[in-house]
C-alpha cells in the first residue's frame, strides 16, 4: 500500500471550506457522499473540551478573532491613515483570503481496493497530529475530520494555520515567518532559496517520513517510494474519470472474451451441423438402398435360377438366355456398385453380388446407427447452446455496465452541449455581422450629422453676418432720420462729398443726381 499526504489551500472553486469536513451543509446534493454512513465520521477541533458543539466554521472564526484580531485592527488603522479604507478587511475576509486562510492536509493509507480499517487510520492520524503540535510550535491544528462516508477509501482532513509575528510583535498568518522562527532550513542551504528549494519542502518531508514511520510501526506494509508526479495529484473528478475508464476497459475486455468464445462455439456448431448433414445424407442413402434390398434379392435369385438353367441346358439355349442374364446382373450391379466394377466381373463371379448385398445391409445399419448417434450429439449441443444463451445475459447482467451507461450518457450530453455551443457561435456570428452593418450605418449617419452640423454652423455664421448688417442699417436709418430732422444741410454736404445718393419713396432727397432733380423740376 501507499500513503497519501496532500497539502493545499485552494482549488478551482476558491479556498477550501471547513463546512465540507464536518458536513455542515446539505449532503443530499453530494453524489459521492452516503448519508447513512456519515454518523461513522469522526470530528475533532481545538475547542472540543470547552465548546464541543461548535462547528468547524465557528471554531476557525473564533480562533482567528482571538489570535489575529489585534494585528488585523492595526493593519486596518494603517490603511485608513494612508487614505485607503478599501483595503480594510473583516476577520472573515482575512481567513477567506488565499494568503491567510488555513492550510488543509489530507492523510490516507492505501486506496479503495486496498486500504486499512478506519480505526487504524484514526489512531495513526491522531498520533501524527500530536507529534506535529509538539515538534512545530508555530503550526496550530484547528480541526480534523475522518471521513468514511465517501466513495473512496477512508481519509482524514486536517486544517492548520501558520503562526508568525509582524514588526509590532502581533501574531499574523505567515508561513515563511513561522518556518523562519522555527529555524527550519531548506533542503539545500548552500543553493538559492526558491520554489524548488525552500523550508516548506523540509517541513513536508519531515511530516511524511514521520507518517510513514507510524504506519510501519503499526505493522502495515507500506511502499516507501512515492509515485511520480504524473501519476499523482489527481482531483476527485479526474480520479473518478480514470476509474470509470479502467472499468470500461475491463468491461470491454470481458465482453470481447465472451464474444470470442461465442464465435468459437458458433464455428464449432456450424462444423457439427455440416457433419450432421453429411451423416444424415449418408444415412438416408443407405436407408434408401436398404429399402430397395428386397427387389435386389429377387433379382439376384432370378439370376441364380437362370444360371442353373443355363448350366443344365444346351449351348443353343445358353446363347439365347445369355444376354437376358447379363442384363439382369448389370441392372443389379448398377443399383449396388459402379458400372466400371461390373464390367470387370465375369459371368461366373455373379455370386459376389450376394456378398456385396450383405455388406450393403451392414453398411446401411451402421449408417443408421451413426445417424442416430449424430442426432443425439446435435440434441446435446442444442441443449448446451440453449444453456449458453441463458448464461450470456446473466454474465452481462453481472458485469458493472452502469459506468458504461454513464459514460455513454455523458458523451451524449457533451455532444448536445457541443451542438448548442456551435449554434450559439453561429448566432453570435450572425449578430456580429448585423452589428458590423449597424456600425457602418451608424458611421454614415454620423458623417451626415457632422456635415449637417457644419452647414448649420455656416448658416449661423451667415445669419450672424446679416443680422449685424441689419443692425448697422437700422442704426444708419436712425442717424439719417435724426440728421434729416436736425441738420439736413450736413446730410446734403456729406452726400455731395461722397458722391452718394439717398432716395426715399423713389425720389432723390440728397445727392448729386442732377438729372433726377431736373426731372423733378
Amino acid at each position: 500500500m501507499r500513503v497519501t499526504t496532500h497539502n493545499g489551500r485552494t482549488n478551482k472553486n476558491g479556498v477550501y471550506s471547513p463546512k465540507h469536513n464536518d458536513r455542515a451543509f446539505n449532503t443530499g446534493n453530494a453524489e459521492n457522499i452516503h448519508q447513512e454512513l456519515t454518523v461513522n465520521n469522526y470530528n475533532w477541533h481545538c475547542y472540543a473540551e470547552i465548546y464541543p458543539e461548535m462547528t468547524f466554521d465557528e471554531v476557525e472564526h473564533r480562533f482567528y478573532l482571538e489570535t489575529f484580531g489585534d494585528a488585523l485592527n492595526a493593519k486596518n488603522n494603517r490603511y485608513i491613515a494612508q487614505r485607503h479604507p478599501e483595503r480594510c478587511q473583516t476577520i472573515d475576509e482575512y481567513r477567506s483570503c488565499s494568503k491567510s486562510c488555513p492550510e488543509e492536509t489530507i492523510l490516507q493509507i492505501g486506496c479503495l481496493e486496498n486500504t486499512v480499517n478506519a480505526e487504524i487510520l484514526l489512531e495513526v492520524c491522531m498520533n501524527h497530529i500530536k507529534w506535529e503540535q509538539e515538534t512545530f510550535p508555530n503550526v496550530k491544528v484547528l480541526d480534523a475530520a475522518l471521513h468514511v462516508d465517501e466513495d473512496g477509501a477512508p481519509h482524514m482532513h486536517i486544517r492548520k494555520v501558520w503562526l508568525g509575528h509582524d514588526k509590532e510583535g502581533n501574531l499574523i498568518v505567515g508561513q515563511s515567518k513561522a518556518l523562519g522562527e522555527m529555524n527550519i532550513e531548506p533542503p539545500f542551504p548552500q543553493k538559492k532559496y526558491g520554489r524548488h528549494n525552500n523550508a516548506k519542502m523540509t517541513y513536508t518531508k519531515m511530516c511524511r517520513d514521520h507518517f510513514l514511520e507510524l504506519c510501519t510501526a503499526r505493522g502495515l506494509n507500506i511502499e516507501l517510494e512515492p509515485k511520480e508526479v504524473s501519476q499523482s495529484g489527481l482531483t476527485l473528478l479526474e480520479y473518478k474519470r480514470v476509474q470509470e475508464k479502467n472499468k470500461l476497459e475491463s468491461t470491454k475486455q470481458d465482453f470481447n472474451q465472451l464474444k470470442n468464445e461465442y464465435d468459437e462455439m458458433e464455428v464449432s456448431l456450424n462444423q457439427k451441423k455440416y457433419q450432421f448433414e453429411a451423416a444424415k445424407n449418408m444415412a438416408e442413402k443407405h436407408l434408401k438402398t436398404l429399402d430397395d434390398a428386397p427387389s435386389l434379392l429377387d433379382s439376384i435369385n432370378n439370376v441364380k435360377e437362370n444360371l442353373k438353367k443355363i448350366e443344365s441346358n444346351s449351348i443353343l439355349e445358353y446363347s439365347c438366355q445369355e444376354q437376358s442374364v447379363y442384363d439382369e446382373i448389370e441392372d443389379i450391379f448398377s443399383r449396388v456398385v459402379p458400372k466400371s466394377l461390373f464390367l470387370k466381373q465375369s459371368k461366373t463371379e455373379s455370386v459376389i453380388a450376394n456378398e456385396d448385398l450383405d455388406k450393403l445391409r451392414l453398411l446401411a445399419v451402421s449408417g443408421f446407427k451413426a445417424f442416430k448417434k449424430f442426432k443425439e450429439c446435435i440434441e446435446k449441443f442444442d441443449s448446451l447452446l440453449n444453456t449458453l444463451s441463458g448464461l450470456v445475459p446473466k454474465i452481462i447482467k453481472q458485469l458493472d455496465l452502469e459506468p458504461v451507461q454513464k459514460q455513454y450518457l455523458a458523451e451524449v450530453k457533451a455532444d448536445e452541449l457541443l451542438n448548442e455551443h456551435r449554434n450559439i457561435i453561429k448566432e453570435l456570428n450572425i449578430t456580429r455581422n448585423k452589428l458590423s452593418d449597424n456600425q457602418k450605418y451608424a458611421c454614415e449617419m454620423h458623417e451626415k450629422q457632422l456635415n449637417l452640423e457644419k452647414k448649420l454652423v455656416e448658416s449661423n455664421a451667415n445669419i450672424s453676418f446679416y443680422r449685424n448688417k441689419t443692425e448697422a442699417a437700422q442704426v444708419a436709418i436712425k442717424v439719417y432720420n435724426w440728421l434729416d430732422r436736425k441738420y439736413p444741410q450736413v446730410l446734403e454736404a456729406y452726400c455731395s462729398d461722397k458722391g452718394e445718393v439717398i432716395k426715399q419713396g423713389g425720389k432723390v432727397v440728397y445727392g448729386n443726381d442732377s438729372g433726377a432733380r431736373d426731372r423733378e423740376r
